[in-house]
């Protein structure tokens, strides 16, 4: 076997990169019990004009996956393609940059942020975290008058290119908007969104965003409750600056 040419971006965990000599390139990660989980890529000759140059192969995470071979225009989409499949079945870690991103996906988060940054600051975005003492939790709804926080900081925050966010799991008990305040800080959030925008099964695309946060204030009351405008938690949601 040779060394292929060097990645835009090998992920942590990522243990081999290697050309085989029938052609294809194989990425292996390590698996349970240190077992070797081998995905590969290889050129094919397009039928016709127009047919995509590459095909990739996943390793079944279970009986549910589909495994392939699948088709990609390009060599860079089969690696990001392989990379996010490592990702999804927590093989290789998280990359926090978004680097894991092909082009159509980057646009499609560059244009989330911008959509994420211009939310109001007046209120929490669901996805943005609160500081509770020494506790850090993740807003997971936002309605008129209260909010609701949940211990999971990496579970299921979908959002929109309108940076309008939707979560799926368990929630705590609801508090009043006005015990919160805004802090200076910014933590990283998980996130995910559909590849290419099409939704369907097996479609996540985990990236992050820069997200506030809160202070619960320790006695009840605040400054905000004048402020307040209507809130609609979910996809709906129009949150955004006057």
């Amino acid at each position: 076997m040779t060394s292929p040419p060097t990645l835009p971006y090998i992920p942590e965990g990522l243990i081999t990169h290697t050309k085989c000599d029938d052609g294809r390139t194989k990425l292996t990660a390590k698996g349970a019990f240190g077992m070797d989980v081998d995905c590969y890529y290889w050129p094919v000759t397009p039928n016709r004009p127009g047919d995509d140059a590459w095909e990739y192969k996943l390793t079944p995470h279970s009986e549910k996956t589909h495994s392939g071979p699948f088709r990609h225009p390009s060599e860079h989409g089969c690696q990001i393609a392989i990379y996010r499949h490592l990702i999804d079945i927590g093989l290789v870690a998280f990359p926090e940059d978004n680097s894991h991103l092909d082009d159509t996906d980057a646009a499609i988060h560059a244009r989330t942020l911008r959509a994420w940054d211009d939310r109001s600051i007046l209120f929490p975005r669901v996805g943005d975290f609160m500081q509770n003492g020494d506790e850090l939790l993740r807003f997971c709804a936002v309605r008129d008058t209260y909010a609701q926080t949940t211990k999971a900081l990496k579970c299921s925050y979908y959002v929109g290119l309108f940076g309008d966010v939707s979560y799926s799991g368990s929630l705590d008990p609801g508090f009043d908007l006005v015990d919160l305040e805004l802090t200076f800080e910014i933590k990283t959030g998980q996130f995910w969104f559909f590849h290419h925008g099409r939704a369907g099964g097996g479609r996540g695309v985990n990236v992050t965003l820069p997200c506030r946060v809160w202070m619960r204030s320790a006695a009840p009351g605040g400054s905000t409750k004048s402020q307040r405008s209507s809130i609609i938690d979910g996809p709906v949601r129009d949150d955004g600056a006057d």
